[in-house]
């Protein structure tokens, strides 16, 4: 359920971190002593787990009428258990004028419309992305917490590979390869389709399949082909498309 109220703990491979329960005004007092006594237990075993300097836990501020005590509690907790603290944000949206569209699509996923959405709605508008001076003010009393942020970043070492493509690997009959089952497929198809197979036919199919090689999308045409497949024999309308070859365009 996307909304306000939903406890979450987040958890990394080398980072972990206990976030805090987001509870709302609605849900004072009793729920945040739970909240605060269960979660000693946990932090430290999510801290042995992480291994020492390696854990910490979250806290948030949306300008909530419990928040300030909720922070306090938890950085206590931290002092406690001896771990640290960090700042951060639920960002939801880029800017505070974004939090309508979010409401908007949180009513949406959930079927039901703004008057009715109630408690999935997030109480205020503060859950866009903040920026470091606003971060800052929001922690003056903790600005330990928000430098460790600055620490946990300069720790982590992520590459998305975005430059290379990245597919669901195809399931493929034994002693074949994904190109090899391609090639198959497709010269099944051109035979039925085209009787008789043409020249000018085969070197079409063997440029684009020698395109798809050099350019290793087999598995997406694969899956492509899959999901076409799957359609069609269902009676789901499906269409497919493809590339203008530019080459041959431009001549």
């Amino acid at each position: 359920m996307d909304g306000p109220f939903a406890p979450r703990v987040g958890v990394g491979l080398e980072v972990g971190l206990v976030q805090e329960e987001d509870l709302g005004p609605n849900n004072p007092g009793l729920g945040q002593q739970r909240h605060i006594e269960g979660d000693e237990g946990g932090s430290l075993g999510y801290a042995r787990l992480f291994g020492e300097g390696n854990f910490w836990l979250e806290v948030q501020n949306y300008l909530l009428p419990e928040d300030r005590w909720l922070i306090a509690e938890t950085i206590d907790l931290a002092d406690r258990l001896g771990l640290g603290v960090v700042a951060t944000n639920d960002v939801h949206y880029a800017t505070p004028t974004g939090r309508r569209l979010q409401d908007v699509l949180v009513c949406i996923k959930n079927r039901t419309i703004l008057d009715a959405a109630g408690r999935l709605r997030r109480p205020n508008g503060e859950y866009y992305l903040e920026s470091a001076a606003e971060m800052a003010e929001l922690f003056a009393r903790y600005p330990g917490a928000v430098a460790n942020s600055v620490a946990i970043a300069e720790r982590c070492s992520v590459d998305l590979g975005f430059a290379n493509y990245r597919f669901p690997i195809f399931p493929v009959p034994e002693g074949d390869t994904p190109f090899i089952y391609l090639y198959k497929l497709c010269q099944t198809r051109a035979h039925a389709k085209y009787r008789p197979i043409t020249p000018a036919v085969s070197n079409q199919l063997a440029h684009e399949l020698d395109v798809i090689h050099k350019t290793n999308l087999t598995e997406y045409f694969l899956i492509v082909w899959d999901i076409v497949r799957f359609a069609k024999e269902r009676g789901i309308p499906c269409q497919g498309r493809g590339a203008v070859d530019k080459e041959k365009d431009r001549g």
